[in-house]
């Protein structure tokens, strides 16, 4: 792989998220500053990483509103300021791509566990980006979590990290990442990425490895059948690995997992809230790629 070409893929898992809230919409589309949701703070912090495309691994049943919402691409937030000394500031904007997939059906109910709609989205990201060009071969990914809230623009400090080839990188917050079961960003790659597949792998199917006496497999008990769809995240990433050597491990100053209405509540009620205000509407706006032919006519408000 050449070393100068970067491909870092943001990765934004919806699918199969557990809805302990109860509102009655997806999760990820839960408001976190006015008029400003969960989804799209995510798909935010993907675009401060560094991201050069971001997929968002979604279902049928929620896809539709969600693209709606979010569109086609969005802006590089590290690329805005050059816009001050720029003589054509809508020239020196860097659009990040967003794509759309969902879980195939040969993997609902077998093994579609939170944690798989990351594995799906790194793999579709590879199958599409290789079946363009080699030079877009993605080579390495990142996992923003829509549930949970920290400061995106701390990215900004790190960003030559999370790009860094061949290096995992991962958030910490008082002891506790990815590893544990928190939704912590991190960035992994393709070794990585055969780990993750290994470990989901390891979950049963419908038959157990008992041969009867007709010579037929014998089925295991309803419950205990495809138990990868029962994985949590701390199981199928037990195996990245953050430490100099081998990657590297940032702490950060705040972080809310408001996947629940506990979390939800003391998000609300601290101060953080307001740190995560509404980055502006030329982020959030929903815009669309041209067809061929098609002037590009962006009336957004800086």
């Amino acid at each position: 792989m050449s070393s100068f070409k970067k491909h870092l893929v943001g990765i934004v898992p919806l699918a199969n998220l557990e809805d302990k809230l109860g509102f009655p919409y997806h999760p990820a589309l839960t408001p976190v500053y006015g008029g400003y949701l969960a989804v799209e703070a995510a798909v935010h912090e993907a675009a401060w990483a560094g991201c050069n495309t971001i997929w968002i691994v979604c279902n049928d049943d929620v896809q539709p509103l969600v693209r709606h919402r979010i569109g086609e691409c969005t802006y590089d937030p590290a690329f805005m300021d050059r816009e001050k000394w720029d003589k054509f500031p809508a020239q020196s904007r860097k659009t990040i791509p967003i794509y759309y997939t969902g879980l195939l059906a040969k993997d609902i109910g077998k093994r579609d566990c939170y944690g798989y709609s990351i594995i799906h989205g790194a793999q579709m990201a590879i199958d599409v980006c290789r079946g363009v060009s080699q030079w877009a071969d993605p080579d390495k990914f990142y996992v923003s979590f829509p549930m949970g809230l920290y400061n995106p623009k701390a990215l900004g400090y790190y960003r030559k990290e999370i790009n860094k080839p061949g290096k995992p990188f991962g958030w910490r917050y008082e002891g506790k990442t990815v590893k544990d079961g928190e939704h912590l960003g991190f960035a992994f790659t393709h070794k990585n990425l055969k780990d993750f597949k290994k470990r989901i792998m390891e979950g049963t199917g419908t038959y157990s490895r008992e041969t009867l006496a007709n010579g037929f497999q014998k089925k295991l008990p309803v419950e205990k059948r495809n138990s990868g769809r029962h994985f949590s995240l701390d199981k199928i990433f037990q195996d990245v690995i953050f430490n100099e050597q081998e990657g590297f491990l940032r702490d950060i100053s705040w972080y809310h997992k408001i996947d629940n209405w506990k979390g939800y509540r003391d998000y609300l009620a601290s101060e953080h809230w307001y740190l995560l205000k509404h980055p502006g509407r030329i982020y959030t706006k929903y815009r669309e790629f041209n067809q061929i032919g098609v002037d590009d006519i962006d009336d957004t408000e800086e």
